[in-house]
């Protein structure tokens, strides 16, 4: 077998996503007789986020009721094309494929707020923005790190597509993201936010993600992605405080947000209402 058809081109690749892409709004779209569209892609990302949070990480009874409530506004056909709209969102980001899925669906929705000035990036310039500022020499930057890993604060993360490319760059350099990339992004628009939460969940980003003021410091609500958990992050950054390097009340991008603290880690849901959507 060739290394052509080994791994797919990028051309492919790309007809690969922008499939993807156009199923998703056209399920979005079969929503349109009875509910709004921005009304229904904001509830398909609220309803995830906090399925990923409540099942992978923690359980909150806060974020449990909020998912029943919003849920409750759907009939079951339709809260079983939710679980259809996951499934390509899954099948495109789990498969490895660094790419801004849900900001470029948002956008070709034109569910941007255009009257605060809302615009993502396009995703192939945040991949050159991340090359040109961090290069190929991430891995002397990573052995020279104290900590061995690599932090990365986005103080307005949006949906996440620079935190994608750097976390594509890495991969590039041959860098295992899930040992060595710790990411907090923060974002002021709890949609955005929580779609930056569901991507670097899929492509195992490990990262703490805010919804709150970056020019305030001022957070509402932390999550925190599943891959966290799974290589005892939470212990190598509480290990970085003890060093004396970063202060608990510092804004630096290791800070961990005090919600977190306060969270009860659990095993996954056996009878969570939420396993019938997803």
């Amino acid at each position: 077998m060739s290394a052509q058809e080994k791994f797919p081109s990028s051309s492919v690749k790309s007809a690969f996503i922008e499939r993807k892409e156009q199923e998703f709004i056209k399920k979005i779209n079969a929503f349109s007789s009875r509910h709004r569209t921005y009304q229904v892609f904001r509830d398909f990302i609220a309803l995830s986020a906090r399925m990923i949070s409540n099942q992978m990480v923690y359980f909150s009874q806060e974020l449990e009721d909020e998912y029943l409530q919003t849920i409750k506004g759907y009939a079951k056909e339709e809260a079983s094309l939710f679980a259809e709209l996951y499934a390509l969102v899954f099948s495109v980001l789990a498969q490895g494929n660094f790419t801004d899925f849900l900001g470029n669906c948002y956008m070709k929705l034109e569910l941007g707020n255009d009257k605060h000035g809302q615009f993502f990036t396009p995703f192939h310039i945040c991949q050159l923005l991340t090359m040109v500022s961090a290069g190929n020499d991430l891995a002397e930057t990573l052995n020279n790190s104290q900590q061995k890993f690599i932090a990365l604060s986005e103080p307005c993360c949006g949906a996440g597509a620079m935190i994608i490319a750097f976390a594509e760059n890495m991969m590039n350099n041959h860098i295992d993201i899930s040992q060595h990339l710790y990411v907090q992004g923060t974002d002021i628009d709890p949609i955005v936010a929580e779609m930056c939460y569901i991507q670097c969940t899929l492509l195992g980003i490990p990262a703490h993600i805010h919804i709150g003021d970056s020019l305030a410091l001022q957070i509402s609500r932390t999550y925190a992605t599943p891959v966290l958990r799974r290589y005892n992050w939470m212990s190598r950054l509480n290990a970085h405080f003890e060093t004396g390097s970063i202060k608990p009340d510092s804004p630096d991008p290791i800070t961990i947000s005090p919600a977190l603290d306060k969270a009860k880690v659990v095993k996954p849901i056996a009878k969570s209402e939420q396993i019938f959507l997803f």
